[in-house]
């Protein structure tokens, strides 16, 4: 029957697992350990009850000796009770039974094998670490990998409405094709870091190699290959082109310099074109940098500006034994196409710039994708309606606009602009303002007889 009127019984829970012995304190009675002679002369210990854990030596050999105490109390307090080790028999222990937890992990008690499992090396990481999470990062995108909440996975992928207040344009590539629809355009992106995954280029997957020749190779026929070799990373189009200058500069620094702006201007150069959503290899020609008042060579370089009868542009080389034409979605080959050594300064020496898409779908992209903006409400550039204050002060704007436009053929655009955003209802000039001079008056000195002109002051209109 249940303790509790109106209740189900509650249910028993029968032990579990294995069960050992376990063995508490007796109340035992002091004695003295010897009867000899040596201990008449010294303090011996009251012949009194107390408790005492139960040992061998505790011998029970009558009932006035030690009685059985056994309680809750002693066995919830600390070390009240001692478990049987090694099957130890005590003689006068009070015995009481105990349920064994039964133990899964096989590394907590016995040797740690395998570090990735050890529960103890797992436990001193946890207090080492003070519970933090450590931070690892995706390598194709140099994000974090794990979030703890929501509200951090949200930041990173500027999904908070904070960050998605303002946005920004970005510039797209310029583009080199001759095609009048080939216009540059731009890229609306909103705040924060992108997400766009990086392509992984190394050497063990061969496609970190391609070549060229340089601007005196090109017009000397030389066929001197310069190499440029990506370091493995993972890449978007504009840390490539950073890594293929960088690769030019240590070949010989084949660049220009901008006495302006004192910029490195590359002639070599993978622009993303984001109406095709291919890669554009734009090829710069030496005629645009032949400007010496503009344009100068780096210090200390071993080539020669190129002749204006001789102004040309490089020729990348993409190796068909080399995977990096399809990083790039371009067949392999010479670019501009030439049929020999011989053929390089008939085929590259126009003054117009080389561009060419890709043959293929590239496998490198940009780090930004073009977004459409298209708002419902056009008129205030935000989707959805607005509040009546900002009703009010469009319409104030507008009816401003609309009289400045009005009075901009009868008095120009600054009468018009004070008139549209000053404080007077009226129209005033400079007229208005300060007054008109009155005419000049003949008057005839009555003492003198002298005729003069006099004005006597400004006539004020109003």
């Amino acid at each position: 029957m249940s303790a509790l009127l109106g209740h189900n019984p509650i249910a028993y829970t029968p032990w579990k697992g294995t069960v050992g012995q376990q063995f508490s304190s007796r109340i035992f009675k002091n004695t003295n350990s010897t009867d000899s002679k040596a201990n008449f002369f010294k303090a011996m210990p009251l012949k009194i009850y107390r408790r005492e854990s139960a040992n061998n030596n505790n011998v029970v050999t009558d009932c006035h000796t030690s009685r059985a105490s056994v309680s809750i109390d002693e066995l919830n307090r600390p070390q009240g009770a001692i478990l049987s080790v090694n099957n130890i028999e005590y003689t006068g222990a009070s015995f009481t039974v105990k349920e064994l937890p039964k133990n899964n992990n096989i590394t907590q008690s016995g040797p740690c094998t395998e570090p990735a499992v050890c529960a103890a090396d797992n436990a001193r990481k946890r207090v080492r670490s003070s519970g933090m999470v450590r931070k690892k990062f995706n390598p194709e995108t140099n994000e974090s990998a794990y979030f703890g909440d929501a509200k951090q996975y949200l930041v990173s992928r500027s999904k908070t409405f904070q960050q998605n207040l303002y946005s920004h344009v970005r510039a797209a590539d310029a583009t080199l094709l001759p095609d009048p629809q080939q216009t540059k355009t731009n890229l609306f992106v909103p705040n924060g870091i992108t997400h766009c995954p990086k392509l992984r280029i190394s050497a063990a997957d061969n496609n970190n190699y391609f070549e060229y020749y340089w601007l005196n190779d090109v017009v000397n026929t030389s066929s001197a290959l310069y190499d440029i070799t990506i370091p493995d990373g993972y890449y978007d189009v504009h840390g490539l082109n950073a890594a293929v200058f960088n690769a030019m500069r240590d070949n010989g620094k084949h660049y220009f310099v901008n006495k302006t702006t004192h910029a490195f201007e590359s002639l070599i150069r993978f622009a993303w074109n984001s109406q095709e959503f291919k890669i554009e290899l734009q090829l710069y020609n030496s005629a645009q940098f032949a400007d010496i008042t503009k344009y100068d060579l780096p210090l200390s370089v071993g080539w020669i500006r190129p002749s204006p009868e001789n102004d040309c542009v490089p020729v990348v080389y993409f190796d068909p034994a080399r995977q990096f034409g399809s990083v790039v979605g371009f067949n392999t080959g010479y670019y501009p196409g030439i049929t020999g050594s011989n053929d390089l300064i008939s085929t590259t020496t126009d003054d117009a710039a080389y561009a060419r898409l890709s043959d293929a779908a590239p496998q490198i992209h940009s780090s930004y994708l073009p977004m459409t903006y298209k708002p419902s409400n056009v008129r205030f550039a935000q989707q959805g309606g607005v509040s009546s204050g900002d009703m009010t002060a469009r319409r104030k704007y507008e009816t401003i606009q609309t009289v400045a436009t009005s009075m901009t053929a009868a008095y120009g655009k600054q009468v018009a602009n004070a008139l549209a955003y000053g404080v007077s209802e009226t129209v005033y000039t400079d007229k208005t303002k300060y007054g008109a001079p009155m005419q000049y008056t003949p008057v005839l000195c009555g003492s003198t007889g002298v005729m003069q002109c006099r004005n006597r002051g400004k006539m004020f209109n109003g």
